[in-house]
């Protein structure tokens, strides 16, 4: 979609392209409200403009030792700086002394991880702090929580599945809250729509235990589907050993699983759900400028929605290339018309 022009977005705003210029430059000579709301037009457009005269600070936290929760601080990271924020990253999983202090003069704060303890000490440290958690759900102390949409995810996973294979086996730990919400709600999909498959839950609450019940199933299924990347990577080299046919699905992008940085090659996975990462970043820009709002709501959930992606084969690097048509010889043509 191509983005107006500033004429029109002057036009717009009520304001001389002059300006917008001015803006779009950093010049310090404009009005902090005229910079605030014409920062924000010009974002919304997809000119991307930071905001350097922003007032209002943003903590945002890893909260847990995972490349899923460093992607997602990232990637909300970079839309706020681009919002009338100033934004700081802290890791408290390494170094907590520096989030306690950069909560002291915060205006919020977003954990991105579970790790529901600094919920509380972030309110201890400063009582009007708004706090933001990035798939918390177990976390009651959160004014904020953004998560996947487990039920869409897992019922397009189900669905999936069952058409193409009769034999799924759906892994629970029964220790997890989201692995036991998801395994549930595959199960439940499956025998009310499909009951000519043969769906069934196999249950660990240590991942040890997993090569052992591979052993005593691995004959049993057709497909595979995880909750989370603990069964799929200990279980892939074990498929991967055996040439095993089986199909692989996991709720979560594979390549932001913890373990993944630890192995040389990634295992395979045949499809994944995942959320919009764009989507996520316009969730917490939204919340987090609506908040004086919504401090009347609090315990507010919001569900990011989720699509499955299908791992393709590639061959040649990557580059899948077309079957050519064998071309006549010309010089062998031209020779034969001579004769």
């Amino acid at each position: 979609m191509k983005r107006p022009t500033l004429k029109a977005l002057a036009e717009q705003s009520g304001c001389s392209r002059r300006t917008l210029f001015r803006v779009l430059r950093g010049d310090p000579c404009v009005k902090p409200a005229t910079r605030e709301a014409l920062v924000r037009l010009l974002n919304i457009h997809g000119y991307m403009v930071e905001n350097r005269t922003a007032t209002e600070k943003i903590v945002i936290d890893v909260s847990v030792d995972n490349l899923y929760a460093e992607r997602l601080a990232d990637k909300v990271l970079e839309r706020l700086k681009l919002e009338n924020y100033r934004t700081v990253k802290t890791t408290s999983c390494s170094h907590p002394a520096k989030l306690r202090k950069e909560l002291e003069d915060a205006d919020a704060v977003i954990f991105s991880g579970d790790n529901g303890d600094w919920f509380r000490i972030a309110r201890d440290i400063n009582p009007a702090i708004y706090r933001v958690g990035l798939f918390c759900p177990d976390s009651r102390e959160a004014e904020l929580n953004i998560a996947a949409d487990n039920l869409g995810g897992t019922r397009d996973a189900a669905d999936f599945l069952c058409r193409k294979f009769g034999r799924i086996a759906v892994f629970l730990n029964t220790l997890q809250t989201d692995s036991a919400e998801r395994a549930a709600i595959f199960y439940g999909h499956a025998a009310a729509y499909y009951p000519q498959v043969r769906c069934d839950l196999i249950r660990y609450q240590d991942e040890r235990e997993l090569p052992r019940l591979y052993a005593e199933h691995k004959l049993d299924y057709d497909a595979y589907f995880y909750q989370n990347g603990a069964p799929w990577v200990i279980l892939a080299p074990l498929l991967k050993r055996d040439k095993a046919k089986t199909y692989c699905l996991m709720f979560n992008n594979p390549a932001y699983i913890t373990h993944i940085r630890e192995l040389e090659e990634s295992p395979k996975l045949d499809a994944y759900i995942d959320f919009d990462v764009d989507r996520l970043q316009d969730f917490a820009a939204f919340f987090l400028r609506n908040r004086p709002l919504l401090r009347e709501q609090p315990r507010l959930l919001t569900l990011l929605p989720t699509k499955l992606i299908e791992n393709k084969k590639k061959t040649n690097g990557g580059l899948t290339q077309k079957k050519s048509s064998p071309q006549p010889d010309r010089t062998e043509t031209k020779a034969n018309k001579k004769a």
